[in-house]
């Protein structure tokens, strides 16, 4: 994804996050892309250090609101925060949780995350998906894969990090 993002803006470097060593050797060795070996519940970045994050079918796989706490707080107010995730239309996690170790939350509560985060809301999209690749990886027992994916659809969401609050220290500007 990195790779077709950096052929559209060759102005962006891209800092690819993994805590899989192996997965490492995937990130490309050219100007623009560096490689961190960590985890997104405590990213080994400064806080304000970056314009942007984007979670691609990884947050599922995460502690919510410790990923995007931490993704708040290495991006800089103002900038943005990219998601690319299954949400849950109805039902629970149990099946998706079993086979795939991931989660989904209904729209509303991930964006209580999101906002509890200290993000804010600016795009979200919830487009028709072809899911012939996943159902593939089940051809095994496609009725295990309706199942588990019956009640998920994908979503891409833009949300822009809110400026700090003022400390009560800090007093009113004047």
């Amino acid at each position: 994804m990195a790779r077709l993002m950096r052929a559209q803006r060759p102005d962006l470097s891209f800092i690819l996050l993994n805590r899989v060593a192996a997965q490492m050797r995937h990130v490309p060795t050219r100007p623009g892309f560096l490689p961190v070996l960590g985890d997104m519940h405590a990213i080994p970045l400064a806080a304000g250090s970056v314009d942007g994050v984007l979670f691609s079918w990884a947050l599922c796989h995460a502690d919510h609101p410790a990923a995007l706490a931490e993704a708040a707080r290495v991006v800089k107010p103002g900038e943005f925060l990219f998601l690319y995730e299954l949400i849950r239309t109805r039902g629970d996690n149990a099946l998706f949780e079993q086979h795939l170790h991931a989660r989904a939350y209904p729209v509303a509560e991930l964006l209580g995350m999101c906002e509890a985060a200290g993000f804010a809301l600016e795009l979200f999209l919830a487009p028709a998906a072809d899911g012939a690749q996943m159902r593939a990886l089940f051809a095994h027992d496609p009725a295990l894969h309706d199942a588990i994916f019956s009640d998920l659809r994908p979503a891409v969401w833009k949300l822009v990090r809110k400026p700090a609050a003022p400390s009560a220290m800090e007093g009113p500007t004047p």
